[in-house]
């Protein structure tokens, strides 16, 4: 983990870009990769990895908040982190109640509310993804170039469906818009456009047999 990390700021730095803030997965929460980014002082937020009884009692809140924890890996030098801990009141966001709670290591932040909000970006990025997986085309191919076309199209895919749900449904409403997510979900996408492309490429529903099928 630690070598990936380095290898990429030292590219970031070669192109001459600064880093307003380094979100990376909950993976890369260890010691040598905190204390590199500390060291660095690179703006970070990272998920904490809820281990251990003095994190999870910790972890008891009501409220969002901050507070310095020492991480203290068996046989090597302790490290301060600083802790920030967002908390979402769920109010049946989701079909859900009750309390939401994060947990990043961060470094220049201390701001939950600003924590959270720029984090968001990050989780909207694995969604992507996640919804990608779902309309990339199957292959066992090696070449990179079969599978990078595979990944272009199903990211076309998913941008078109994104295009339509902002054009015919977004909520009417004063404020910002607001997309009614669950009027047009992406499985209803894909069904619509196999639909449309089984009727075009005139692809049958099913076979004719040479002989009756009999069932027990």
């Amino acid at each position: 983990m630690i070598d990936f990390v380095t290898k990429l700021t030292e590219i970031i730095c070669e192109l001459g870009v600064k880093v307003k803030v380094l979100c990376i997965d909950r993976e890369f929460y260890t010691r040598a990769v905190m204390r590199y980014l500390q060291s660095a002082k690179i703006p970070f937020i990272v998920p904490v990895k809820v281990q251990g009884k003095q994190m999870k009692e910790l972890l008891q809140v009501k409220k969002s908040c901050c507070f310095e924890y020492v991480m203290s890996p068996q046989g090597k030098e302790p490290l301060n982190l600083n802790i920030v801990v967002c908390v979402n009141y769920l109010k049946g966001k989701k079909d859900k109640n009750g309390l939401e709670i994060h947990a990043f290591s961060v470094g220049g932040f201390t701001d939950p509310k600003k924590v959270s909000k720029m984090y968001e970006r990050r989780f909207s990025i694995e969604s992507s993804y996640r919804i990608r997986n779902t309309s990339k085309p199957k292959t066992s191919s090696k070449k990179p170039e079969v599978r990078y076309l595979y990944t272009i199209i199903s990211f076309l895919i998913q941008n078109h469906w994104v295009t339509l749900q902002w054009k015919y449904f977004v909520k009417r409403q004063t404020g910002p818009k607001i997309i009614d997510e669950d009027k047009f979900r992406f499985d209803t996408f894909k069904m619509i456009s196999w639909s449309y492309l089984k009727r075009l490429f005139r692809i049958p529903d099913g076979v004719v047999t040479l002989s009756n099928i009999t069932y027990d």
